[in-house]
C-alpha cells in the first residue's frame, strides 16, 4: 500500500504529466525536448522514440506497457516519429498510448542528436530509442533497438530503490 501511495504522489508531482495532459495528440518540435528534459527534473523519466512503421518498435511495445504497469511512479514520454499525425493516431487506436500522445511534427537526425546530446545521450539514429533520466536530470541509461527491456527495467528498479533509501 505504501508503495502504491508513493507511486501516486511521484506521478502526480511530475511537471511533465501536467504539461502534456489530456487525450489529444500533442505535435511537438524536436526543440521541445529541451523543455521536456527540464520538466523531467524531480521525476524518474523514460523517453522513447518510436514509429508505427518500425517493426522493432511494435515488438517492444508490450514490454513498454508492462514497464508502465509495473512502475506507476515512472514517467514515460513515448514520442512518435511518424511523418503524419494520421499514422500515429491509427497506431494509437489499436494500441493504447503510454502516457500523453506525443508526435514530432518534423525532425531531422541531426536535430535529435543535438537535443539528446544536451543530457549526455548520443541518439545513434535507430529506433526504438530509449533514455532514462534520473530525477536530477542526469542520464542514467540509453539504448536503441533493444531486443528486450530487461536491462532498462533493471536500471529503473535500481533508481527507484536508491530514491527510497534517501
Amino acid at each position: 500500500m505504501l508503495l502504491f501511495l508513493f507511486s501516486i504522489a511521484a506521478y502526480a508531482d511530475c511537471p511533465l504529466q501536467q504539461a502534456y495532459s489530456g487525450p489529444e495528440r500533442h505535435d511537438i518540435q524536436v526543440a521541445e525536448l529541451t523543455k521536456i528534459f527540464e520538466q523531467s527534473k524531480g521525476c524518474l523519466t523514460v523517453i522513447e522514440i518510436w514509429a508505427s512503421w518500425c517493426g522493432p518498435c511494435i515488438q517492444i511495445a508490450p514490454e513498454v506497457k508492462a514497464l508502465h504497469e509495473s512502475y506507476p511512479s515512472l514517467t514515460i514520454m513515448s514520442i512518435s516519429a511518424d511523418a503524419t499525425g494520421a499514422a500515429a493516431e491509427q497506431y494509437w487506436r489499436k494500441h493504447t498510448p503510454i502516457g500523453p500522445k506525443l508526435r514530432f511534427s518534423q525532425w531531422t537526425l541531426g536535430d535529435l542528436s543535438n537535443s539528446f546530446a544536451t543530457v549526455g545521450a548520443t541518439f545513434p539514429e535507430a529506433i526504438p530509442y530509449f533514455v532514462v533520466l534520473a530525477p536530477n536530470g542526469s542520464l542514467l541509461y540509453e539504448t536503441h533497438e533493444p531486443k528486450s527491456l530487461v536491462e532498462l527495467t533493471n536500471v529503473v528498479e535500481l533508481a527507484i530503490k536508491s530514491e527510497k533509501l534517501k
